[in-house]
């Protein structure tokens, strides 16, 4: 609470006296039983102060801010300046009384404080379609100091103000108007004769233009204070607003307000259309989180549409509408609508892709996912479009699929979602195709000069096999064989395949096959090698018959298995049968190969079988 005294104003009850020439039937009497008889006046500068209505009275606060565009500390009506006023719009001739106390705040027994220089409440008549300031009123309160009655005519922007002394800071007072007559009555609380304190006739050089057909007429309450003095704030109180005359300008017909589409960052509003049975709405203004100020105001009529940009999200308003018609009246206030813009959703995962695959798994990667609100809660990776996984350690950037097949394709994307249930936008789509298992070699089943041949078994999913050797591919086959022919003699060479899919994936490489290729020889495209090997299939003991002399005396023999690894290397002297003991090798069952190396170079290889020991 400031230090500075307050003051209250009380406006009570009063017994009406029309004059003969009123329309009585049309005598309006308000009594503020509710708070919702607020609606049935306007506000006018509603940022200087807050009505409310508590106990049957209204209560008229000021604003006890100083920055309010309220010259020298005070919001007061004098000269050009105005303050706030609660009124209702009166046509033609009238009579308007009501009662005033002034009261300190908080001490409705005290009267307004000591030291203040203009602590004033009563009631008013203003012309609002003027363009400078054009009224008469008459108040009660504090005046330097003194209590006063002051009756004030203000023409243009300039005030004519008489006062009289008063004894005590209550009052009831009265304007009565009759063409541009108006007269300003005063008199005790209880009293029973009115004294004319003043009556101004305007349309005159000296009192002013005329005053349109139509006024405001109200209740105000206002304040002065240079800066240097601590400023003394006013609150009034009305008990009840009566006048006799015929009422003015019909208000526009309250809109009914409803919110609409609602975001992350904006609130849409929506309102029915005004209707004013006497004249034409011209606009609204839009009322946010109870301020006096209007927060939009919309002079097109047509529009019933407005949204609230540029929030944040989560935050929430209230906000209500009223409508303004071509003569300045204003509706009742509409309904008050609540709204809360929506939380943003985390910004999609950037980057995500595969890692590395296998036949049977994948491993994804992806950058961190942010969140506008500081709300992220988990990442989703979906495969064919649905989820298939949840992650909610956020500290976790990767995620490998154990469950992939070979021979089928697969789509995987992730998006990351927040606390509140929103969820980003997903990620691009990533095709994934299990590349097939990796053969295996299984060995050799031919190997002379006329070519050598491999064999492997089928890999499901596989559609074709890449042959390989060290020194780079060598054909595609879709056989589960395939014979290399045309290979350089007594070289080492290195085999190994990949099975293809039909996406044309490969797999990683088979095992490895090493040889050393045969050495030419005349005999081998055409009469075949010069000995043979008996018996075929052997258990234990080959015998190697020569087929005729050859040159040379020494003879190196070799055997090697179906992969070409060496098992056995000897030399023998050159005979027309040879015997090879091989029990001590206890060789497995299988295809293996007898090569022959002559002294004069010539090599011959030929086939053998090791069979069961029985």
């Amino acid at each position: 609470m400031n230090k500075a005294t307050r003051i209250k104003l009380f406006l009570s009850i009063v017994t009406l006296s029309c004059l003969s020439s009123f329309d009585t039937n049309a005598q309006v009497s308000t009594t503020f039983d509710n708070p919702d008889q607020i609606s049935l006046f306007q506000t006018f500068k509603p940022q200087y102060f807050t009505p409310t209505i508590s106990e049957g009275k209204l209560n008229f606060t000021l604003n006890p801010e100083r920055d309010l565009g309220c010259i020298r500390g005070g919001c007061f009506w004098f000269g050009a300046t105005s303050a706030g006023m609660l009124y209702q719009t009166v046509s033609n001739d009238f009579d308007l009384s009501s009662t005033v106390h002034a009261r300190k705040v908080g001490d409705p027994n005290a009267c307004v404080g000591d030291n203040t220089r203009y602590q004033l409440a009563g009631i008013i008549a203003r012309d609002p379609s003027a363009s400078e300031e054009n009224y008469v009123f008459i108040v009660v309160g504090l005046r330097d100091n003194r209590l006063s009655i002051e009756t004030k005519n203000t023409r243009n922007g300039s005030s004519q103000v008489e006062f009289v002394d008063w004894a005590s800071c209550d009052a009831e007072l009265r304007i009565t108007r009759t063409g541009q007559t108006f007269r300003l009555y005063a008199r005790p609380v209880g009293g029973s004769t009115w004294t004319l304190l003043r009556e101004i006739i305007r349309g005159t050089a000296s009192t002013g233009p005329v005053l349109s057909n139509t006024l405001q007429v109200g209740m105000i309450s206002y304040t002065y204070q240079p800066y240097t003095e601590a400023p003394n704030l006013i609150e009034a109180t009305f008990d009840h607003f009566t006048f006799a005359g015929n009422p003015g300008n019909a208000l526009p017909t309250s809109p009914i307000l409803s919110s609409g589409n609602v975001t992350n960052n904006s609130i849409e509003l929506n309102w029915t259309a005004s209707n004013d049975p006497d004249g034409s709405v011209v606009g609204y203004e839009i009322y946010r989180d109870g301020n006096n100020n209007p927060y939009q105001v919309i002079n097109n009529p047509l529009q019933v549409n407005y949204i609230d940009n540029g929030l944040a999200s989560g935050e929430s308003h209230t906000y209500s509408i009223r409508a303004k018609d071509n003569q300045g009246a204003f509706s009742a206030m509409s309904n008050v609508v609540s709204a809360t813009t929506l939380n943003s959703a985390p910004i999609t995962p950037n980057n995500f892709e595969v890692n590395s695959l296998s036949s049977n798994s994948a491993t994804f990667a992806w950058q961190a996912a942010t969140d506008p609100d500081d709300n992220l809660q988990q990442y989703e990776i979906f495969r064919n479009n649905e989820l298939l996984q949840t992650i909610t350690n956020l500290t976790q950037l990767s995620y490998s699929d154990n469950t992939i097949v070979s021979g089928q394709s697969y789509v995987y994307k992730i998006r990351a979602r927040d606390s509140g249930g929103l969820s980003s936008a997903f990620s691009s789509d990533v095709l994934v195709v299990p590349p097939p298992t990796a053969p295996v070699l299984l060995g050799i089943t031919h190997l002379d000069r006329t070519g050598i041949t491999l064999h492997w078994q089928a890999i499901p999913g596989a559609i074709e096999y890449e042959v390989h050797t060290s020194g780079g591919f060598l054909q595609t086959t879709d056989q589960l064989y395939f014979t290399h022919t045309g290979f350089p003699e007594n070289t080492e060479i290195q085999y190994f395949i990949k099975a293809v899919n039909a996406a044309d994936v490969a797999s990683s490489e088979s095992n490895t096959i090493q040889i050393i290729t045969p050495c030419a020889s005349p005999f081998a495209a055409t009469v075949g090698a010069p000995f043979m090997a008996y018996p075929n299939t052997f258990k234990d003991q080959i015998q190697l018959v020569m087929k005729g002399p050859q040159k040379g005396e020494v003879v190196q023999v070799l055997l090697t298995d179906a992969f070409g690894r060496e098992v056995f290397n000897t030399q023998l002297s050159q005979n027309t049968q040879l015997s090879l003991d091989l029990s001590h090798l206890k060789l497995s069952q299988g295809l293996y190969f007898v090569h022959m190396r002559f002294a004069n170079g010539k090599a011959h290889v030929i086939r053998v079988v090791k069979g069961s020991v029985k």
